[in-house]
């Protein structure tokens, strides 16, 4: 018997604590049997912990004494403890293969809390913590039974410290919220072209001279890698090679491979600090010895930080035209009879790993290293889809999925939460059936023109059935094929007789995209693609119809190797002081869908808006800082542009601001790369900048737009409209000092016209589209919203 004494407290309730009500848990346990009382749990309450003597289940409960700090835990025997907590086996250190799960009991008169290993403890104080309700005079618990475990063994976050450094405090702190979320890895990417960002005792000028003196000494290392240990997170470190090697240009730059003409004009020289963001052609030469070596010895240092047994070697978007420019690559490539580029990294990936192999350690790759000559042991993770994914996987590799998962894109919640990486098993590139009799078979090749001037080409096929009802599918080149959602619906003017609009709604690689275009004699005019929340010009060319080739379904064998996936957060555009409105509290609906068993996209996304609120004010409850984040980013920018402002005009824009996004996908990042400001001295101070991606205010409106019945408007429109025009009131008179405010708040009269007019649904959504073209790197995201409620009623007959 261990007896532990904490002390623990509730903020924030996620329910009332005066009514019974549904509480809120994300992520979803696998299993929830709700009973029909309550438990009243007393200020000073007891607590046993039957099990080995186990540090990490006092950190365990340190941590949830650090999330609700208010009630009083005091240790007591089994017998009269209101918390008994037991289990057999401590694992002092997290791995791949430990055991998660566990069950929680909430009696009238006790909570028990059952497991086979201290995380599991871990998993159920973390649920428990979510279900404590408190008021001013008691606090409360919902009876119920919960039998819980992860659905999937790996659940991550990849975070980027390579091209902005995160100080330590902000990574422990996210480390906090990922235990919340039963995360269990932290994919910890540290050096890239714009930084290397740890320390090496063997190799000092990597950070002394390519770090810009921002790095992690190897002290700092180990204390973070315990931190997270102790929240039951493995820490599992990038080393990029062989690509994404600027870094090492400047402290070693006789390490890269150099064309022949380079050397003989100027020979080999230090690279300079790489400031740009994008893909640069510098390379390890892997045909010496000495970058083996470099390998070699940073394996071996970081072995003795990173306990894990698995290590990230990156290998993503390697340019091959340094190594194909240089004589001593191309003898390499001869005397090991390799044809190209692709060929020489997968025989590097051999060797690297090899390497690993003795070093004890596995290699983990992005999908570029993907080759049939790559280990089985080799896991790959994909950003590149569910198509590259279920490639790994049939070729008998373990693999993740980050696609779809990236954060810092942004992408809608709903859309993280309807990716779900089992996907893979259905036979995607089959989804229309060839059906006998049909009405149409059509298909057009589409061009997406991109704000970076670089197109997204690909296949769109429609099927019409004898029913006059559509089915629909999209294939982005080289990205697979993803079933479509077909609307369509006759358009009302004379002119256009026998003409249809249609709407093809698909969750692909951008995002939530959506295709629209008038269809007549087989033929699409007005076209215009929607990625999320803006749109992008479209062509869509006729060509003859062919029918797709089934995928095979994955076999049980094949779905076992789908350990589960990472969300991804990119610091191309998150700064520290950014970090926490970036990932929360959208980073529990990720997290949900890797521990959650799976559900239909309706399911995964039925409340999720309501459910994303209470997560919200959990979220601060347990010290996260997304919204004073955003708060003091919106006030700088304001002092900035606007100059003081009064108190009511602070809160006018502050309420402005929830109705505010910045561009989905990539926009904002190709808009900077047109521009030639996509770089690190760019400064993220604009009002892009500052904006959360689904405020609360935002979200209500979004949901009262969705269930207002066709063709009338939401019951709460006039509370909006009344709220705008305060804004406007408030913000008019410092309008004039930002051209970008200004023409938001046009945007915003606007929108309240066309809602209020009594135009057709057909002239509101073309109203609406034009609010949606991307005039900067925000858009008065409302007008989405009311795109669909435009649609729904086009649709009416």
């Amino acid at each position: 018997m261990r007896q532990l004494l904490m002390f623990i407290c509730v903020v924030t309730p996620l329910f009332a604590a005066t009514t019974k009500a549904e509480p809120v848990l994300m992520p979803q346990p696998a299993k929830v049997q709700a009973g029909s009382g309550m438990l009243q749990l007393p200020h000073s309450v007891a607590v046993a912990v039957d099990g080995p003597d186990s540090a990490a289940v006092r950190q365990a409960l340190q941590l949830l004494a650090q999330f609700q700090p208010q009630l009083t835990f005091k240790a007591s025997p089994a017998a009269g403890a209101q918390l008994q907590i037991r289990y057999r086996q401590a694992i002092p250190l997290p791995g791949p293969d430990d055991d998660e799960s566990y069950q929680l009991q909430i009696d009238a008169d006790r909570v028990r809390l059952d497991a086979h290993s201290s995380t599991g403890v871990l998993y159920g104080l973390m649920t428990l913590s979510q279900l404590i309700s408190c008021d001013g005079n008691s606090c409360q618990l919902s009876q119920l039974k919960i039998s819980d475990k992860p659905r999937f063994r790996w659940r991550g976050l990849l975070l980027d410290s390579a091209r902005r450094f995160i100080p330590l405090s902000d990574i422990r702190r996210t480390l906090d919220g990922m235990a919340a979320a039963k995360l269990n890895v932290l994919h910890w990417h540290l050096t890239d072209d714009q930084g290397w960002r740890i320390e090496s005792k063997a190799y000092p000028k990597l950070h002394e001279l390519a770090s810009q003196g921002q790095f992690y000494s190897q002290q700092q290392v180990r204390e973070l890698v315990s931190y997270a240990a102790a929240r039951g997170i493995r820490v599992v470190p990038e080393l990029d090679v062989p690509g994404h090697a600027s870094a090492i240009g400047m402290a070693y730059p006789e390490l890269l491979a150099w064309p022949d003409a380079m050397l003989d004009k100027t020979g080999v020289q230090p690279l300079p600090p790489e400031r740009r963001f994008g893909v640069f052609a510098p390379v390890l030469d892997v045909s010496k010895a000495e970058s083996w070596q470099l390998i070699s010895t940073l394996v071996a240092e970081w072995r003795q930080l990173f306990p894990d047994p698995y290590l990230h070697i990156g290998g993503d978007e390697v340019k091959a035209d340094h190594w194909l420019a240089s004589s001593k690559i191309q003898r390499l490539m001869q005397q090991q009879q390799l044809a190209d580029g692709h060929a020489l990294q997968a025989w590097f990936n051999q060797k690297l790993a090899a390497l690993l192999a003795q070093q004890q350690r596995r290699m983990i790759g992005w999908d570029e290293t993907l080759h049939p000559q790559l280990p089985k042991t080799t896991v790959v993770q994909s950003w590149q889809g569910q198509d590259a994914l279920g490639a790994a996987v049939r070729a008998g590799h373990p693999a993740l999925l980050s696609a779809g998962f990236y954060l810092d894109m942004p992408q809608p919640a709903a859309y993280h939460a309807r990716n779900d990486p089992l996907a893979v098993t259905m036979p995607v590139t089959a989804p229309m059936a060839a059906l006998a009799q049909a009405l149409q078979q059509l298909q057009f090749a589409f061009s997406l023109q991109r704000l970076n001037g670089k197109a997204v080409t690909g296949t769109v096929r429609l099927y019409q059935t004898k029913n006059g009802q559509w089915q629909g599918s999209l294939a982005a080149t080289g990205r697979g094929v993803v079933p479509a959602q077909v609307r369509s619906w006759s358009l009302a003017n004379t002119s256009l007789a026998n003409t249809q609009q249609l709407r093809l709604d698909a969750d692909n690689y951008l995002g939530p995209v959506q295709l629209r275009f008038s269809l007549k004699d087989g033929n699409p005019t007005q076209a215009l693609a929607l990625i999320g929340n803006h749109s992008y010009p479209l062509t869509l060319q006729p060509e003859p119809y062919t029918a797709l080739a089934s995928t095979p379904v994955l076999t049980d064998a094949q779905q076992q190797l789908l350990w589960g996936g990472e969300a991804a957060l990119w610091s191309e555009l998150v700064a520290p002081e950014l970090l926490d409105f970036k990932l929360w509290p959208r980073l529990f609906v990720v997290a949900e869908r890797f521990w959650s068993p799976a559900a239909p996209a309706a399911d995964a996304t039925a409340m999720l808006s309501q459910r994303l609120s209470a997560m919200d004010d959990y979220a601060v409850q347990i010290g996260l800082k997304h919204r004073v984040q955003a708060g003091a980013s919106l006030q700088q920018w304001a002092k900035q542009e606007l100059g003081a402002l009064t108190s009511a005009q602070n809160q006018a824009l502050q309420d402005f601001s929830q109705y505010l996004q910045p561009l989905h996908y990539y926009g904002r990042h190709h808009l900077k790369t047109a521009a030639g400001r996509y770089h690190l001295d760019e400064p993220l101070t604009q009002l892009a900048d500052s904006l959360m991606l689904e405020p609360p205010a935002l979200l209500a409106l979004q949901q009262g737009f969705a269930k207002a019945p066709a063709c009338q408007l939401p019951a709460s429109w006039p509370t909006w409209q009344q709220a705008f025009s305060q804004q406007q009131q408030q913000l008019s008179s410092v309008a004039a000092k930002s051209a970008e405010l200004q023409r938001l708040l046009v945007q915003q009269q606007q929108f309240s016209q066309i809602i209020g007019a009594k135009l057709s649904a057909a002239e509101q959504a073309e109203a609406l589209l034009q609010l949606l073209k991307p005039q900067a790197e925000l858009v008065f995201a409302p007008a989405a919203a009311a795109l669909d409620w435009a649609d729904r009623c086009a649709a009416v007959p």
